[in-house]
């Protein structure tokens, strides 16, 4: 099997790739390439040309895509470098992959959600966009469903990693140097560790080799198992952080509504995703929240301590 990872440098992209190397042969593409990796050939996924040449080349059976303009503020005011990222890039990709009888698997968001419900949105439910980023992800996801191609959509949530620019990382990095925080407290959604995307997409891609069955193909939701707000996920990192020695002590939270922060671009307020149907499909179920931050967190003092 031939695999084509793209973003393999971003968040989620780095976990995947130890990940799929052991499915097959992997291809692992980013638009920078570290001097120090060789293994990593470079793909600027807004020149179709360059695009097209590698699919020819490569001709992979599978095609994961992560890369995506995931700046939600920047791309209020980059619309065009987002449009084409997030919707043009993986149109042509399923344009190929359609043409070509490959699997496309690409990631999307709680954002196309509006954010007006009070109960977890299903992947049927209507999808309303408040921000920039939220609308390109959609039309993302809508020209991958027309493309004909055969596909995965995984809409998933507040990723967070040991390594990447992140929540996690960025609130450990503000305790360091504040007493006091503001934090977001009237945004609801589902923290989500990247290495458990990473291991759902190869549960859902090893069974789909074994049944081979088109009718699994569609839209699916996963998160880790907690919805919080942004000001919970705040205090669980500092509470975990300061019980494994990573962080000397807390800082005080005071929990804020999102207008406070005037941000260029809306959130949903409430964004929880049902995870139910990728269960009943493939048998996935949701990731411990807790457990998942003790890894992460872990992660992060290991790697300072080396």
């Amino acid at each position: 099997m031939r695999i084509l990872l793209t973003g393999c440098c971003g968040q989620l992209g780095q976990e995947l790739r130890s990940r799929l190397m052991p499915l097959g042969h992997l291809f692992a593409t980013d638009h920078q390439t570290p001097a120090s990796d060789r293994k990593i050939f470079p793909l600027d996924l807004t020149e179709r040309g360059s695009m097209l040449r590698i699919l020819d080349k490569i001709n992979p059976d599978i095609i994961v895509n992560t890369a995506a303009w995931t700046g939600v503020d920047t791309a209020e005011t980059n619309k065009q470098k987002a449009h084409q990222i997030n919707v043009v890039a993986p149109h042509r990709m399923a344009e190929w992959a359609a043409a070509n009888n490959s699997l496309l698997f690409h990631y999307s968001t709680d954002y196309v959600f509006g954010g007006d419900s009070k109960k977890p949105w299903q992947e049927t439910d209507s999808t309303v966009p408040v921000s920039e980023y939220g609308q390109s992800k959609l039309a993302g996801e809508e020209a991958i469903i027309n493309s004909g191609c055969q596909y995965i959509i995984l809409r998933t949530s507040w990723v967070y990693s040991s390594h990447s620019k992140n929540f996690v990382r960025t609130m450990l990095q503000l305790a360091e140097r504040r007493k006091e925080l503001q934090v977001v407290d009237d945004q609801l959604g589902c923290p989500t560790m990247a290495a458990n995307v990473a291991d759902v997409t190869v549960q859902i891609i090893q069974q789909l080799n074994a049944v081979e069955d088109p009718k699994l193909a569609g839209i699916y939701h996963y998160t880790d198992n907690k919805a919080l707000s942004w000001c919970g996920f705040a205090e669980r990192i500092f509470t975990k952080a300061v019980s494994i020695g990573l962080l000397k002590k807390a800082p005080d939270i005071l929990p804020v509504d999102s207008s406070v922060f005037q941000s260029p671009a809306s959130r949903p307020a409430y964004s929880v995703l049902n995870c139910k149907k990728i269960t009943a499909n493939f048998g996935v179920r949701q990731r411990s929240f807790e457990q998942a931050l003790d890894v992460c967190l872990a992660e992060i003092l290991s790697n300072q301590e080396r």
